[in-house]
């Protein structure tokens, strides 16, 4: 499935994926082992698929059920459900939390970083935010988007000089002859931006 999904076929992936949560519920049942495991693994590729396909109903319910799968929640599933309440339910608040405890469990999990500095800018916390953007920025210097962030922080706080000078930063990056494609991310980070 995972294949499937990689390769860009997303509804023979997804497809996949249901019959295999249907199988697995039946055989689970509330017990553990590797059924177990491997539901949640299979509940957790439905929600991030559907998240990138935002389709974040269905998406947040599948991750529902596979963080309710462990005592300790995957850092992965926290983000994508995070982004999940983020996009498509204007949950900021809830999203925070997901993502915080996301980072805590990975701090170097920068596409969490990231969509938490969004979210952080939103609800007027101008500092936080950009702590987050600039952390993105130092782990992965092509992150654009975060780039943008630091930007869109800076000039919040008032620091109109630094903003100018990384908004003008984003611009050159995002010109035709600078020769990126989605605001200078890698393929894996693009796939995660289209969610975002």
């Amino acid at each position: 499935a995972a294949l499937l999904l990689d390769r860009g076929e997303r509804a023979a992936g997804l497809a996949l994926l249901s019959t295999l949560d249907k199988e697995l519920s039946g055989a689970v049942h509330g017990f553990g082992g590797v059924e177990f495991g491997l539901l949640e693994q299979v509940l957790g590729m439905q929600g991030r698929a559907l998240v990138v396909d935002e389709n974040y109903e269905a998406g947040f319910a599948k991750l529902e059920r596979a963080l309710a799968m462990r005592d300790q929640p995957r850092a992965e599933l926290l983000y994508w459900r995070g982004l999940a309440r983020y996009r498509g339910r204007n949950d900021v608040t809830g999203a925070v939390a997901d993502l915080d405890l996301s980072i805590q469990l990975q701090p170097g999990y920068w596409p969490a970083r990231r969509v938490r500095s969004i979210c952080l800018w939103e609800l007027g916390h101008y500092d936080k935010a950009l702590a987050d953007a600039a952390a993105v920025v130092a782990a992965d210097p092509s992150d654009t988007e975060a780039l943008l962030y630091c930007g869109m922080a800076q000039e919040r706080l008032e620091r109109h000089e630094e903003a100018l000078a990384t908004y003008k930063e984003v611009a050159e990056r995002e010109s035709p002859s600078a020769g990126t494609s989605e605001g200078g991310h890698s393929e894996n980070q693009a796939a995660g931006n289209a969610a975002e």
